[in-house]
């Protein structure tokens, strides 16, 4: 196991505390989960990002993607390359506006996305561990606040 600092209540002090502390607990929750992806199936985070939205939404169009999961299309758009590469999603034209694609997940990318769900729950279980019930409903209640306030202030990039 990794060897932390003694104190990560030093966190608690950023200028940026709110934010910095969600990108911290972010990459303690995604990160080793993305490492084994990659080492283990060959599937990076965008590539992942990407089939948990199509898991969700499927048949949706990149920018679709971009605007929800806050990553910029370049970035998306290499993602989706390599996921066709994969064969773990597939494109097709849109019927009503022929300038579009809509993005689909293979039977094979829907396996994968359903594959990962159990590493990702046992990361947010080990996360939330020390909360209790009505702090955890309170945490869900906040994000979803936050999360619902993003058309106020994001732009995609």
């Amino acid at each position: 196991m990794a060897q932390h600092p003694k104190n990560f209540s030093m966190l608690n002090a950023e200028p940026v505390k709110i934010a910095y502390r969600f990108a911290v607990l972010r990459n303690w929750y995604a990160g080793p989960v993305y490492r084994h992806l990659e080492a283990a199936r060959g599937i990076n985070e965008v590539e992942s990002s990407i089939l948990f939205f199509l898991g969700r939404a499927d048949g949706s169009r990149a920018q679709d993607i971009c605007d929800i999961v806050g990553r910029p299309k370049t970035t998306i758009s290499r993602g989706v390359n390599s996921l066709l590469r994969k064969k773990l999603i597939k494109r097709f034209p849109d019927e009503t506006d022929k300038r579009q694609r809509l993005i689909f997940l293979t039977p094979e990318g829907r396996r994968e996305y359903e594959s990962q769900w159990p590493q990702f729950a046992e990361q947010e279980a080990k996360l939330v561990a020390t909360l209790s019930a009505p702090e955890l409903a309170f945490l869900d209640a906040v994000l979803a606040k936050l999360i619902d306030n993003l058309p106020a202030w994001v732009r995609s990039y």
